[in-house]
């Protein structure tokens, strides 16, 4: 978790969309934060973890995440977690998927792509900041719904 006034920080103070504006309230973000912190805990039979990352390092997340991990006897998961380097540039939408992610609302409705397309069970996914695009195997693309996979189950 991240306070409001770090959120925003972070994010630039400016919405780049109108439709991102909401995301850049002040308003929203407090109760949100206030949401997760004070009163998500106390619903949920296994509390949620909440680890601060005001002016912490991703090193230093890492570092709470793996403990917490080996806490839970997981120690092979924590010691495969790593740090990512950030990409020296933002991904570019995937061609196969323009068509599609334009119809939509594209830019106003996804935001950017933040992966490169992503091989998934026989089609391929990219992820965006607001949401994600899936082209199944006989070129069918349209938003991705886990759920509505037939193999969902399949490993």
């Amino acid at each position: 978790m991240v306070t409001p006034a770090g959120s925003l920080a972070r994010r630039g103070n400016v919405a780049e969309r109108p439709r991102w504006k909401q995301w850049f309230d002040e308003g929203l973000l407090e109760r949100l934060y206030a949401f997760y912190t004070e009163i998500a805990p106390t619903l949920c039979p296994t509390p949620p973890v909440i680890i601060k990352t005001d002016g912490v390092t991703p090193d230093t997340v890492l570092a709470q995440v793996a403990g917490l991990l080996f806490d839970a006897g997981l120690t092979e998961a924590a010691g495969r977690l790593t740090t990512a380097t950030a990409p020296a540039r933002r991904p570019e939408l995937d061609a196969r998927f323009a068509a599609t992610y334009e119809a939509l609302g594209g830019l106003e409705s996804f935001g950017h792509p933040f992966s490169e397309a992503i091989a998934h069970r026989g089609g391929i996914v990219q992820l965006c900041q607001l949401g994600a695009l899936h082209r199944d195997a006989s070129g069918h693309t349209g938003l991705w719904d886990l759920l509505a996979e037939p193999e969902r189950g399949a490993a």
